[in-house]
């Protein structure tokens, strides 16, 4: 199928409601004519082995996405993926700001791959373009992007004062590993966010003010962490909220937070091929 170009008349309508919840509408007069796939596939995956290496990602002209074994120039192919994980891929948001999907959206993995006309030429951005509209015929997915006011995390520097070494660009290598009660990490407090974000399961900003790359450690126990979060009593056991303090001079506040999110209206499982 050849590219071919989409005209658009948008209205945009924002509303907020009184418990912190924006919502965009975008409603557009068009006609079907946006970027998509030269050839497509979707297919069920009955037997998925978390273990095994999968081809995962986009590679556009200009550079490519991935996240496992490298992918042809001119596709997207991703092995083993649900369909909340496709929307996160396609529209660059954590998965967990992928919200109101069906419970199969989550369990249900397939394999995709969309293969361009022009692959020597086609982009990053508009293969990613693509691999929407691929979701929005395949899984009849309709989306809306809202704003919402959400319990989370800022990040400061604790009263003691930071306890981190900053690099110099001789010394910064900028790698991250993560298990449950380490984070080895050398970068940015921002990356150290997103980073706590997972571990918090609720999204943590960087308001430190700190820039530059940091050589970060931290270590904590994760059961304790569970722990004092449901209970909101101390405990025995080093949590993560100790570790920032006692380790890296830094310091979780609960704050309410803005995010945006996908919410997801309508899916329905993929017509396979």
């Amino acid at each position: 199928m050849p590219f071919a170009i989409r005209f658009f008349v948008w209205v945009i309508i924002l509303t907020c409601m009184g418990d912190g919840l924006c919502s965009l509408v975008i409603a557009g007069a068009s006609q079907d004519h946006s970027l998509s796939f030269d050839v497509a596939t979707v297919k069920v995956v009955k037997r998925f082995d978390p273990t095994a290496r999968t081809i995962a990602g986009c590679h556009g002209v200009d550079k490519a996405l991935t996240e496992g074994l490298p992918v042809a120039r001119g596709r997207c192919r991703y092995e083993g993926y649900t369909l909340k994980l496709l929307i996160a891929t396609a529209y660059g948001v954590p998965s967990d700001r992928v919200v109101s999907c069906p419970s199969w959206c989550e369990t249900d993995r397939y394999d995709v791959e969309g293969i361009a006309e022009n692959v020597g030429s086609v982009t990053q951005g508009e293969l990613l373009l693509m691999m929407r509209q691929l979701l929005a015929e395949k899984f009849q997915l309709q989306l809306k992007a809202e704003t919402r006011v959400v319990a989370g995390y800022d990040l400061i520097v604790a009263k003691d004062g930071l306890k981190l070494k900053q690099l110099s660009g001789n010394e910064a290598r900028k790698y991250t590993r993560y298990f449950p009660g380490i984070i080895n990490l050398q970068g940015s407090i921002t990356t150290l966010s997103s980073m706590l974000s997972a571990v918090m399961h609720a999204p943590v900003r960087d308001s430190t003010g700190l820039s530059g790359t940091f050589d970060i450690t931290i270590n904590w126990t994760p059961d304790a962490t569970s722990a004092e979060m449901r209970s909101g009593q101390p405990t025995p056991e080093s949590t993560i909220f100790d570790s920032l303090q006692e380790q890296l001079g830094l310091k979780l506040q609960p704050k309410k937070i803005s995010i945006d999110v996908m919410v997801v209206q309508a899916a329905a499982k993929a017509q396979t091929n």
